[in-house]
């Protein structure tokens, strides 16, 4: 490739790389396995192991053939089955499918909007809890949007892995068409959590494959430019989750009853912001509760254990962190972030010690989806961000996600066992003439 500089690391990643390469010698040579696949694969199984105690304690102990911890059980044997089978595959095979596997989810997504349009429910296909998010397949419920987000992240490097149109700014309109597609999509469904989780994915990927900074700064600005215009789009129930953040302050919520034009800009009524805490806002308040009871350690008190009761709604599927808090408190806690921090660090060194464009630029896709993920639902169990509906990460219930998520930790592992020689210099670095803006 025309035009290419000497990389030079920065110098976090060089001193933390001189600190681990006594361990990581001894694991490879033992083992002949790369450390870092062995800190994600260690993650990986730790959390799955933290979801399924957290779902069994979330549901009382409950072990019959319908309950969650049994269906959770089946469903983690299936995630880590699909992890190691995936990643024994060459990642560069599964890119040869990667925009006829796009293709097949976007049909499935037009499908699902299609029977929403047309209000038709099927036997496979019919609404849940307001939203035409899932085909029904008998014992599975099949979410599609969950393994959207696989195959939009190989298409995209599949895209990008040899190209260099996207270093000027009209060159970025195939990758921002290829994001657009899904998340209009799956906005529509609707899902806003997994629409939204798409951008960071997007510059993410591109900000590592050398686009210009100012240009992705320019879509970044006309993306807030455009959330009015979105969060006019929305539905009540959409923006009083949004508001949360703000609505959950008991003071903030006075100042906006003393101010009606307020209301009126925001487009909520008197009346939703004095029910807030017992309507919308009453999840994100249970699950503060929960947290700040656990303390350090977690509740010992049997009779307060609110785990008992129906306290917390939905609390073994999007707010399961506020059950680990309650449950096992800050260390719990701690622990669960300890476990992502080791995925995101291991994804980043396999990407940064991975030459191969699409390898590279796939891992650094897995890593952004995860991350984010992870800090939107953790955040949201805290208060800091909206309620989106969106699950832990190999720790929430639910079948879709789990199977989903055990394939892209596949790929992830399958890049970091293979490093493939490349007969030219390394990717992705540019010059200021290789490009012209």
């Amino acid at each position: 490739m025309a035009g290419l500089t000497v990389h030079r690391r920065g110098r976090t990643y060089t001193l933390l790389r001189r600190l681990l390469l006594p361990v990581q010698g001894l694991v490879e040579s033992l083992f002949g396995i790369d450390m870092s696949v062995v800190i994600v694969t260690a993650a990986t199984v730790l959390l799955c192991g933290i979801g399924l105690l957290s779902i069994y304690v979330a549901e009382g102990g409950s072990t019959g053939d319908s309950s969650f911890t049994v269906h959770q059980g089946t469903y983690v044997i299936a995630s880590l089955t699909t992890m190691v089978l995936v990643s024994m595959i060459d990642y560069r095979r599964w890119g040869l499918f990667a925009y006829p596997a796009f293709g097949v989810m976007l049909a499935l997504l037009a499908v699902l909007l299609a029977a929403k349009v047309l209000n038709h429910p099927t036997a496979l296909i019919h609404a849940k809890l307001g939203a035409w998010r899932w085909i029904d397949l008998g014992p599975f419920q099949l979410q599609p949007s969950e393994f959207a987000k696989i195959t939009y992240i190989m298409a995209l490097a599949w895209y990008l892995r040899f190209r260099t149109n996207y270093r000027t700014l009209a060159g970025l309109i195939w990758p921002l068409g290829l994001t657009l597609l899904p998340m209009f999509l799956i906005l529509l469904e609707p899902d806003l959590g997994t629409t939204l989780l798409l951008l960071p994915v997007f510059f993410c990927m591109l900000l590592v494959a050398g686009a210009k900074r100012r240009h992705l700064l320019s879509l970044a600005l006309i993306c807030v430019a455009a959330a009015p215009v979105l969060y006019n789009t929305m539905h009540d129930y959409q923006r009083m989750r949004v508001l949360g953040a703000v609505l959950q302050s008991e003071s903030m919520r006075a100042w906006l009853l003393e101010h009606p034009r307020a209301l009126k800009v925001l487009k909520v009524s008197s009346v939703q912001v004095m029910q807030w805490q017992n309507g919308e806002g009453y999840q994100l308040d249970r699950s503060k509760v929960a947290l700040a009871t656990g303390g350090l350690l977690g509740i010992r008190d049997a009779d307060a254990d609110c785990m008992q009761y129906d306290f917390l709604p939905e609390r073994h599927n999007d707010f399961i962190y506020a059950v680990i808090g309650h449950k096992w408190g800050l260390v719990g806690c701690s622990l669960v972030l300890v476990c992502y921090g080791m995925i995101l660090l291991g994804g980043c060194h396999i990407s940064a010690a991975t030459n191969e464009p699409f390898g590279r630029l796939l891992a650094v896709g897995v890593v952004a989806l995860l991350a984010t993920q992870a800090a939107v639902n953790i955040g949201m169990a805290i208060g800091l961000l909206p309620v989106t509906g969106m699950t832990l990460p190999f720790v929430s219930y639910g079948g879709s996600s789990l199977l989903a998520n055990g394939a892209i930790m596949g790929l992830l592992l399958s890049i970091g066992q293979r490093r493939p020689i490349m007969l030219a210099p390394e990717p992705f670095i540019f010059d200021r003439s290789s490009i012209n803006s």
